[in-house]
């Protein structure tokens, strides 16, 4: 059988480039290469497609990222991969695995790209990467269909410049303590817990320079953090994760710092039957692709579940939740659902006939 030419997109202008990077290499590495011809992509802040095939190894990321120019090109329902200069070549991409992680790439911008291209790609649509990219919209339609999330307020910038007082006293109206949280970022960054007013007029201020919108929500304090991860309808088994602040932190998740993971979790029947009927209801009304991420918070004082945040592409696509599943073995199977469902989707009327061309008689511009 022929190897299908499968690129991994990964980078981007995000502050999570650099998770990004880590769970790109930990595709390739995983990656069936009697069945691949991995060709990693990696794209800069500064918005340039580089080929490097160094890129599979953070060596390639420890010193000056260098690499071949490439961009993608679409011809008669193919899509290529072109490189110019000395040695130029032109390769037909089978496939993208999308690892990108935050704002500007995760957010539907690079899905909406492969969409144009036409292209299969490993991760949510458009729509789906897009809502759940945006804090305040996922919460506002999961309480639509009556998911619990914890009370919250969204500001934009402009409200906050011009009314910075009225926020604030929105903001304490919800009562301390506050989680601050810049609408659009993940792996805990722009995100801050606050106790009292000054705090709290700090973190907006610096929860705006990450974002254009910033959430204020009602902060637990006695909880339990657990994550689920579902592909098609395969549930993962559930994780419980413990970190040393007053709540998961970028350094907990990323940088070594004291974090203690119970998996699978050792919770009720009763729990983990509602979190794993939770992340299919999402999983089904979104109409899922590729690997979601969701993850809980536990009220243990009110024994109420809340869906905290919704990840269309999981740091390392949450591998390590699937027990009975090998990495390996996960990304053929996302290959070939993202195969089927761009086949499924072809087979829709995408074009119209008709005569409004052929008889228009002008335009009337007065």
């Amino acid at each position: 059988m022929e190897k299908r030419n499968v690129v991994v997109l990964f980078g981007g202008n995000s502050v999570e480039r650099d998770i990004s990077i880590l769970s790109a290499i930990q595709v390739m590495k995983a990656m069936d290469s009697t069945l691949y011809n991995i060709i990693p992509v990696y794209l800069t802040n500064h918005h340039t497609f580089l080929e490097n095939s160094e890129f599979d190894s953070l060596e390639a990321f420890q010193k000056e990222i260098k690499g071949d120019k490439v961009y993608f090109e679409s011809d008669n329902d193919k899509v290529y991969l072109v490189k110019k200069g000395i040695f130029p070549h032109k390769r037909m991409i089978d496939f993208v695995f999308n690892i990108v992680h935050g704002k500007n790439v995760e957010d539907g911008t690079l899905a909406g790209f492969l969409e144009t291209l036409g292209v299969s790609y490993s991760s949510c649509s458009v729509l789906a990467s897009s809502i759940f990219q945006n804090k305040h919209y996922t919460k506002i339609l999961l309480d639509y269909y009556g998911i619990n999330t914890l009370p919250h307020l969204g500001f934009l910038e402009e409200e906050w410049m011009e009314k910075s007082n009225a926020c604030l006293k929105q903001a304490k109206e919800l009562g301390f303590p506050l989680m601050i949280k810049a609408n659009s970022l993940g792996s805990s960054i722009g995100i801050f817990k606050v106790k009292n007013e000054e705090d709290l007029f700090w973190a907006l201020s610096t929860a705006f320079k990450y974002d254009k919108m910033v959430i204020v929500e009602k902060a637990l304090e006695d909880y339990s953090e657990y994550n689920q991860a579902i592909f098609k309808d395969y549930l993962s088994s559930i994780e419980e994760v413990k970190g040393d602040k007053d709540f998961l932190s970028f350094a907990n998740k990323y940088e070594g710092s004291s974090v203690v993971r119970t998996f699978p979790a050792n919770i009720s029947k009763s729990l983990e039957e509602e979190i794993s009927s939770i992340t299919s209801q999402i999983a089904s009304i979104f109409q899922i692709k590729g690997v979601i991420r969701v993850d809980y918070l536990f009220d243990n004082e009110s024994q109420k579940l809340y869906v905290n945040e919704i990840n269309t592409i999981p740091g390392s696509l949450a591998f390590y939740l699937f027990e009975n599943k090998e990495f390996k073995e996960l990304l053929k199977e996302m290959v070939d659902e993202g195969k089927r469902y761009d086949y499924l989707e072809g087979l829709k009327i995408n074009t119209f006939d008709s005569h409004i061309l052929n008889n228009f008689q002008g335009f009337n511009n007065k």
